[in-house]
């Protein structure tokens, strides 16, 4: 590897000081709570065999908790385990990954720019993710400087007495005659080979594997898991360097453990090292007892062309700089670099990189006692370590004050937190941070947005499923005749199409299921009896059959190659989930880099610290570990390495005192991103380890029947929402037998402050100023708010995560690492079925393509008989498809890279219970309670009545001292689902079918406009043209100023016409008109695309529409997968379909929803014009109410699906603002928007003039005469391209003459006919022109559109 260019990428690195137990009898200061230090855990690979005894969902188990008032566990505090335990984190482009989909359709390619090289035993091109190789080589370095208790240059060892009761202790200083002992004991190089794998067997009794190495899984041996681990540590001189067994290739997650390059407890030599800090002196082994230690560590590939990321051959045109992006690197700076080498990185040429992961951590203060060297005997002083557990804080907080809060999302937790008094947040910021929460989630600047924002708040609560694709015209002025017909078909069966694919992935999960069920209850008395899953798999195989024949048999036909050219795809509206809660525990701070997101910044090797040390010598260490050095590795290695020791001494300041010189200064150095922030140094507080990684939960679930939920309005804004019945009383019905254990665990995210800052300065960048001063007005205290607030959200330490995996329990599925039949061999695209599984599996009727369908259907396993039923199963199923409960913590543990655990929830005997012991499964432990913050979305109701429940929350269960630890989960629909609300039309005129209309189709069946001068409707066709106006007062239909049009009336829409005929009967017209009048005062806000000056003469236009609703499942209603036998009887609610769920169409309250009220459809198609529902009828039987809607799943195998999927709708009739979209309301799903699309706006508001009668007014001079060459056609527009020739003027007094037009009529005798006048605007002032006078009748008719000019809709 001539031309090298090495780069080093730089490494947090992390320690743990571990005092054992003989030397850390105090601390300084005193741990009143201290975080628990708990017992290494280790994976269980035996549960990958499968046979019945052994298999489990997941091969982690959660760490173990402690005894009562136990502080750590006595195995992690034995004598051979105290030391000083070093963690290095990957960069981020280790942890990143890739795989076969439609974001890298050229597979091959991306994995040759990103540096992927495809070595793992599972091939990346079936869909499985592919990560970077990391290095397997690691050179750690451990300087010995000084002890901060003694002389420069002093270090302490210790030795035990052969009878292990007395400790002897030796100080080396620089006059001691042993100074040769002493300096080489100062420096001392170890190396972890991470990829040495060792089988149990072969490793000497003696050493402790459990801290060496880490648990590994076999690929090559399916039942023999457990029996070998991986990496391994040497001291320098020790290393064989060959000889040893190794993995072909090792990533950020080999082990199937996700927390695997993080965990130091389970990746012990691999990406940690243990250094139990032990010293060659006098022919015998000794340990320091007090010293300050700094320790490098840097990390190469042994065979970087085929697996280092950065020294991969390049692809053709691909530069060096490229292949930084590729990998998410850039150069920190350009600083000390010759012109060559930035030539060299931009454009290429001769030569090649290799990259080295390296750190350090500089100055650790370790002090077993402190004592006084001259003391004869130090053991008879007080021992005291000098370390600062800052975890104990955090254990401090919850055993105090409950720092925990739980939401829909992050942001929505840390709202539910600041809603609380009394919080560390100062209270003032705490009050503005609630006055701008609607702002956080919109922040566009319009009232409309802003108004939006309280309600758009809920749709960040759900996760979406894409799920298709839709097609459209792209110029609709292309469209030929028949094409309309064409892109409805097309899009029927893309729909059918997409749902079948949907279906195969189901169907996929399903033989999983069925498989693992066949391994788990395996001679076992459960539903899942061999010949029950035999005729299931049957079954499944031939709707799978079925399935694929319509998939490959053409169901998608091509039309015309003009018209496949004239469609353009679009993503299908999504199905969505309700995201499991979020945890938040405010004080915890977060220990990932800040820039974590970010590029990495790498530097070269030009940029650190040159090689230029005076000569080394015998009494010099570093000259004893440069001869090791150069001995072990070839010449390409050694210059990186011993250079980048030198850089690591500058910055420790150890160069200074070892060699006795000072670097040269070198302005053109680049230091290390982590030295920038003393992130590689000892704290001046002395803080240990600590980097929360993430939390096990376990909570009882309680479910609360379906029949005692109802949709109503709640808070104080009265914002539709599922709660409680009023009069309910939780613990009179007696509910606490219908319950679940379920557990977790969930990583720990960045800090929620971090998005809460990010949101806030968008908002302040965009929501108008004098809004937000309004909101968190300016003082003399504090003149700028908004920067006092960010400040102090800067400041907020908060830790989030999701409660992963309790949906799925909920339908009786787990998360976790598990078996799978299936095994991959590099460069092998299909899997492997070991031959014994096939065998047994024939059993059953399962083959080969069975097991080979499973490879994307396996996330999760189901229950079978492994997880027990606690619920009496007579009364009780565990199978909850629709989440409606409470629920309260059991366990809450916080876990550290290192194994220390922040418990919550701590055994105690002495706690005042809820009425049952919070395990009962757990002989009657009692447990502290835990009170966490909640949302509005997870607060239970509080009792108004009688008085001795007043103010008491509404729990299963209830608290004698009246505190409650329950969090209320609403109903939320457990699979995915989502709201159709489309604009429909029928299939055929009169059919009862409706479909959804394709995007290029008008909604729009016609449109009224208020003449509030005249008190009428004027009525006008979907294309603007002027039908009929309809006068409130007197109750006549008048067509004027032009003569009824019959062809006109004719063509209208039938929903139109039977509106109209309404018309006739003035009660109705009267009604309708002061409902919409009335409607039209509630809403204050004007849509940012109408033209107010229009809206405030005539009133808003309102579009009649016909729109469905229906509540759709992604794929087949969920079932049981529990196969412990039940005998409860069935209920509808046993599956999603029997439920019925509300669904709320519009809001009285909410200005900037569109509806004005609606008609009901009928069964035969028709629908109910008589009744017009509004929420401002002043007759409640006229106000809508929630209707229901019952979840649905067509099967697409069947040849009427989407006649089928059709009628699922249930229809109305509409009168809506056109510029505002009409919002239906669920609270199980995102609330559902329907937009009348821009162009159709285009083609009908905007043309729209309408007018109204005025006069008789008083005119000194005569109207011009009837001009025939310029009369008004009864079709004209008044746009500026075809708006007819006026022929004269008219003054009128006050009034915009810009806005409008005079349409004079003149009578021939026969008909009225009509010119165009310019109107003329004069004051009030009296003239005295001389008589006669002219008194004339007329129309004032608009010029300008209800389209506002800059809006893009056109004006």
């Amino acid at each position: 590897m001539a031309n090298i260019q090495n780069v080093y990428v730089p490494m947090k690195v992390d320690v743990y000081l571990n005092y054992t137990n003989p030397y850390a009898v105090q601390f300084d200061p005193p741990r009143p709570n201290p975080v628990y230090l708990a017992p290494i855990p280790q994976p269980n690979y035996a549960a990958l065999r499968l046979e019945s005894q052994f298999i489990q969902h997941d091969i982690f188990d959660d760490v173990r908790e402690p005894p009562l008032l136990a502080s750590a566990d006595r195995y992690r505090v034995t004598d051979a385990r105290g030391g000083i335990y070093l963690h290095w984190s990957l960069p981020p482009p280790y942890r990143s990954a890739i795989a076969a989909s439609d974001g890298y359709p050229d597979l091959a390619k991306e994995k040759a720019r990103g540096g992927y090289a495809d070595l793992q035993e599972q091939a990346s091109d079936n869909g499985t993710a592919l990560f970077r190789q990391v290095p397997t080589r690691w050179i750690i370095r451990r300087v010995i400087t000084n002890s901060k208790d003694y002389r420069d240059g002093d270090m302490q060892i210790r030795q035990n007495t052969p009878t292990g009761t007395k400790q002897l202790y030796y100080t080396w200083n620089q006059t001691t005659s042993d100074q040769q002992d002493g300096k080489n004991a100062r420096k001392t190089v170890f190396v972890v080979e991470s990829n040495q794998i060792r089988r149990l067997q072969d490793i000497p009794a003696s050493e402790d594997v459990e801290i060496t190495s880490c648990p590994v899984i076999d690929y090559n041996q399916q039942n023999l898991q457990g029996q070998s681990v991986l990496g391994r540590s040497y001291a320098m001189q020790d290393w064989p360097q060959s000889g040893q067994k190794y993995i072909s290739s090792l990533t950020a997650v080999r082990t199937a453990n996700p927390y695997f390059a993080d965990f130091q407890t389970q990746n012990g030599s691999v990406f940690s090292f243990f250094d139990n800090l032990a010293v060659s002196y006098n022919n015998s082994q000794w340990q320091l007892a007090n010293a300050q230690i700094s320790y490098s560590i840097i990390g190469y590939y042994p065979n970087p062309l085929q697996v280092d990321p950065l020294a991969m051959p390049l692809v053709p045109s691909q530069t060096p700089q490229d292949r930084l992006d590729a990998c998410q690197m850039q150069l920190k700076s350009t600083a000390g670099l010759k012109a060559s080498t930035v030539d060299w990185l931009q454009n290429g040429g001769v030569g090649q990189m290799r990259g080295f992961c390296a750190g350090s951590f500089n100055n650790i203060y370790w002090n077993i006692c402190r004592t006084d060297p001259k003391t004869s005997d130090p053991a008879l002083v007080s021992l005291k370590a000098s370390v600062r557990f800052p975890g104990d804080a955090i254990q401090n907080a919850f055993d105090t004050a409950h720092p925990l809060a739980v939401g829909t999302n992050a942001l929505d937790s840390l709202f539910g937190w600041l809603s609380i008094p009394g919080q560390s947040v100062p209270a003032d910021i705490r009050a503005q941070l609630l006055r701008l929460q609607s702002y956080v989630l919109d922040i566009n600047d319009n009232l409309d947005s802003q108004l939006q924002a309280e309600d758009l708040i809920a749709t960040n609560n759900f996760v979406p499923t894409p799920c298709g694709t839709r097609y459209h015209f792209a110029d609709p002025s292309t469209i030929q005749d028949g094409w309309l017909q064409n892109l409805i078909d097309r899009n029927a069966q893309q729909s059918r199409y997409d749902s079948l694919l949907r279906q195969y992935e189901h169907f996929k999960a399903d033989m999983f299921s069925l498989w693992w069920k066949f391994v788990c209850d395996d001679g076992k008395s459960t539903t899942a009896d061999p010949t029950t899953l035999k005729n299931a798999v049957q079954t499944l195989q031939g709707k799978m059959k079925n399935n694929q024949l319509l998939l490959k048999g053409g169901l998608i036909k091509l039309q015309s190659p003009a018209f496949e050219a004239a469609i353009q795809p679009s993503a299908e509206v999504s199905f969505y989930m309700q995201r499991d809660p979020t945890l938040l525990v405010a004080g915890l701070q977060s220990a990932w880099p800040k820039n974590i997101n970010d590029k990495v910044n790498v530097r070269l090797q030009e940029q650190i610290s040159p090689v230029n040390a005076p000569p080394r010598t015998d009494l010099n260490p570093n000259s004893l570990i440069l001869a090791q050095l150069r001995k072990k590795v070839d010449s390409t290695l050694y210059s990186p390495i011993a250079q980048f020791w030198e850089e690591c001494d500058r910055l420790s300041g150890a160069d200074n005192y070892f060699s006795g010189y000072d670097p040269p200064a070198n302005n053109s150095l680049v230091n290390p991103d982590f030295h920038d922030d003393k992130g590689d140094q000892w704290t001046t507080t002395n803080d240990n380890g600590w980097f929360p990684l993430f939390i096990e939960w376990e909570i009882e679930y309680y479910n609360i029947p379906w029949e005692h939920w109802q949709f109503a309005p709640h808070g104080d804004e009265g914002r539709f929402g599922y709660g409680l019945k009023d009069g309910v009383d939780l613990v009179a019905l007696g509910l606490a037998d219908d319950y679940l254990v379920i557990n977790g665990r969930s990583p720990v995210l960045p800090q929620a402050s971090a998005v809460l800052e990010t949101a806030l300065k968008q908002v302040f960048a965009k929501v108008n100023p004098d809004v937000l001063d309004e909101t968190i007005p300016p003082t003399e205290h504090d003149p700028k708010p908004r920067d006092t607030i960010i400040d102090a959200v800067r400041k907020m330490d908060f830790l989030s995560t999701a409660m992963s995996g309790l949906t799925d329990q909920l339908i009786t599925r787990m998360q976790g690492t598990h078996a799978t039949p299936l095994a991959f061999q590099p460069g092998v695209k299909e899997a492997i079925i070991p031959q014994a599984i096939l065998s047994k599996a024939t059993s059953i009727s399962m083959t080969r393509n069975d097991f080979l369908t499973m490879d994307s259907g396996s996330t999760t396993t189901p229950f079978a008989s492994l997880v027990p039923v606690l619920a009496d199963t007579s009364k009780y199923s565990p199978f909850k498809p629709v989440t409606h409960g409470q629920f309260r913590f059991t366990k809450f543990n916080i876990i550290d890279k290192f194994g220390q655990m922040v418990q919550g929830i701590k055994l105690t005997n002495d706690l005042l219970t809820d009425g049952k012991s919070m395990n009962d499964d757990r002989n009657h432990i009692s447990h502290t309670p835990l009170f966490p913050c909640l949302s509005e979305n997870y607060s239970l109701e509080s009792f108004s009545q009688p008085d001795g429940l007043k103010g008491l929350a509404n729990a299963v269960l209830r608290r004698a001292d009246g505190l409650c630890s329950f969090v209320q989960l609403p109903p939320s629909i457990n699979q995915p689902a989502r709201v159709n609300a489309d604009f429909v039309t029928a299939v055929v005129p009169g059919s009862s079918q409706f479909r959804r209309l394709e995007d290029n189709e008008n909604p729009c069946k016609g449109y009224l406009v208020i003449n509030y001068a005249n008190a009428s409707f004027q009525v006008f066709t979907t294309l603007g043209q002027f039908v009929r106006e309809y006068s409130v007062r007197n109750g006549k239909v008048a067509s004027l100023p032009f003569a009824p049009n019959a062809q006109l009336s004719a063509d209208l829409d039938p929903l139109l016409q039977t509106l109209l005929k309404n018309f006739t009967n003035s009660s109705y017209l009267v009604d309708l008109f002061e409902n919409i009048s009335t409607t039209v005062e509630a809403v204050q806000a004007n849509p940012s695309h109408a033209a107010e000056s229009m809206l405030s003469i005539l009133g808003r236009p309102l579009a009649l529409v016909t729109f469905g609703v229906s509540l759709e499942l992604e794929g087949p209603p969920l079932s049981n997968d529990s196969t412990i036998k039940l005998s409860k009887p069935a209920q509808p609610t046993d599956s999603v379909t029997g439920y019925d769920f509300a669904i709320k169409l519009g809001d009285r309250d909410n200005v900037f929803d569109g509806m004005y009220g609606f008609f009901t459809g009928q069964s035969n198609g028709s629908f109910d014009m008589d009744t017009f529902y509004s929420y401002h009828d002043p007759d409640p039987q006229k106000q809508p109410q929630p209707t229901t809607l019952k979840p649905f799943y067509i099967d697409p195998v069947a040849d009427d699906y989407a006649v089928q999927r059709n009628l699922q709708y249930k229809t109305f009739a509409a009168l809506v603002d056109p510029f505002t979209p009409l919002h239906c309301y669920t609270a199980l799903l995102p609330i559902k928007q329907l937009v009348i699309p821009p162009w159709a706006l285009q083609d009908g508001v905007s043309r729209i003039a309408s007018f109204f009668k005025i006069g008789p007014i008083l005119s000194p001079v005569d109207v011009p005469a009837f001009d025939a060459k310029k009369e008004v056609a009864e079709d004209y527009r008044l746009d500026d391209k075809t708006r007819p020739v006026e022929t004269g003027t008219l003054a009128v007094p006050a009034i915009s003459v810009a806005d409008w037009s005079w349409l004079q009529p003149f009578w021939d005798g026969e008909k009225t006919r009509y010119n165009l006048l310019g109107l003329q605007n004069v004051d009030a002032k009296p003239r005295y022109e001389q008589p006669p006078y002219v008194a004339t009748e007329g129309y004032l008719q608009m010029k300008k559109s209800f389209v506002a000019p800059d809006s893009p809709l056109g004006g």
